[in-house]
């Protein structure tokens, strides 16, 4: 009953005092978002990198900070980590632009779409080879389908009984297996994929920068 009564009789102080509170409460983070008005945009790849600003973990995409000096750490393993001290001036926006390579290879974003749609979109001055590499690759579908069929003699057989080798290149990128930004079809009955590498190498391309999917 005590606490009843003292509660009852003092309502009006804990009212106040509770109103004090949602007042400063209120008062900080309308503070908060005054102050905090430094833009800061990280665009990284590969996409799922951890990006680390000041130690503590962020996404792709648009930040708001207090103005003044920031560390940005974009790392992801089996990539070289990048860091980047940025200064971030009040009502201002300041961007990050990151390509993570291996030991300076971008070779990894042939075989994943998706990131290597992003590092066209980032452009770094160390990616540009890469990418300019990649999309003169695409211009292979020119050359397909690639074609070679040798006879074997003296009752010679491929590995699947045939009385010959075939090979036959064709643009495997519409198919659903394809996991690289561009794919070669491969059907193939000697054994090995040398053929199909030459047919590809001496029209001018380079057959490691496409997904190979097997007929």
């Amino acid at each position: 009953m005590r606490v009843k009564e003292w509660f009852v009789k003092n309502i009006r102080t804990i009212a106040m005092f509770l109103g004090i509170l949602l007042a400063i409460s209120i008062i900080g983070v309308v503070a908060l978002r005054f102050f905090r008005n430094a833009k800061l945009v990280v665009i990284a790849t590969p996409l799922d990198a951890t990006i680390k600003i000041n130690g503590a973990e962020y996404h792709n995409g648009n930040h708001k900070f207090f103005a003044g000096k920031v560390t940005v750490e974009i790392s992801r393993d089996g990539f070289d980590t990048q860091k980047y001290e940025v200064e971030l001036k009040s009502r201002q926006t300041a961007t990050v632009y990151a390509a993570l390579s291996q030991s300076g290879d971008y070779g990894w974003y042939t075989k994943h779409p998706e990131d290597y749609e992003a590092l066209k979109l980032i452009g770094t001055n160390e990616s540009k080879d890469y990418i300019q590499e990649i999309e003169s690759s695409k211009q292979i579908v020119s050359v397909l389908p690639l074609h070679q069929v040798t006879m074997l003699t003296n009752g010679n057989n491929a590995p699947d009984g045939k009385p010959f080798y075939e090979t036959v290149v064709t643009n495997g990128t519409s198919d659903k297996n394809c996991r690289a930004v561009f794919c070669l079809k491969l059907k193939d009955n000697t054994g090995n994929d040398s053929v199909a590498r030459k047919l590809v190498e001496d029209a001018g391309f380079k057959y490691e920068n496409y997904g190979i999917i097997y007929e």
